[in-house]
């Protein structure tokens, strides 16, 4: 679904997310991603995915899956975008090694799920390294992190 650069198109993720709600088959989904929209806009991708959602409340077992989302890190994100915008995503931001705010995390003011915070590490104080196919290394710390924390709370 991803490419090398670690994007997707829209549609790509709007099926996604389908699958994985529409089933209830899951107890919890990660969506450890976020799209380039401005925030809380009336996008197509973002009714479609408001829609989606609560067709499969209603509809399916959808309902009974918590959908955790990445709240987004300052560095590749300046708004909150989807699928964190959903109205009943639970939004992971990161916190540092003390419990305080990580400062990394986009702001959450607008998003009408819960905001829950768990650890993500920081930049300066990371929780491990990975290697890139170039064979660099780089620091693993952000929202995505902390969603798998949150993740792993839901199970």
């Amino acid at each position: 679904m991803l490419n090398a650069s670690g994007r997707a198109d829209s549609f790509n993720l709007f099926l996604a997310l389908t699958y994985c709600l529409w089933p209830g088959t899951f107890d919890v989904v990660n969506a450890s991603l976020t799209n380039e929209g401005l925030g809380p806009c009336a996008t197509t991708l973002g009714r479609s995915l408001t829609f989606v959602l609560r067709q499969c409340q209603q509809y399916g077992k959808g309902s009974a899956t918590t959908l955790v989302a990445a709240a987004g890190n300052k560095t590749s994100a300046q708004r909150l975008g989807y699928p964190a915008q959903l109205p009943t995503a639970v939004i992971a931001t990161g916190l540092d090694w003390s419990g305080n705010d990580a400062g990394y995390n986009v702001s959450t003011a607008t998003a009408s799920g819960t905001v829950q915070p768990a650890f993500g590490g920081t930049q300066s104080d990371p929780f491990g390294q990975f290697v890139d196919p170039n064979g660099q290394q780089h620091p693993m710390f952000g929202t995505s992190f902390a969603a798998a924390v949150v993740t792993a709370s839901y199970l």
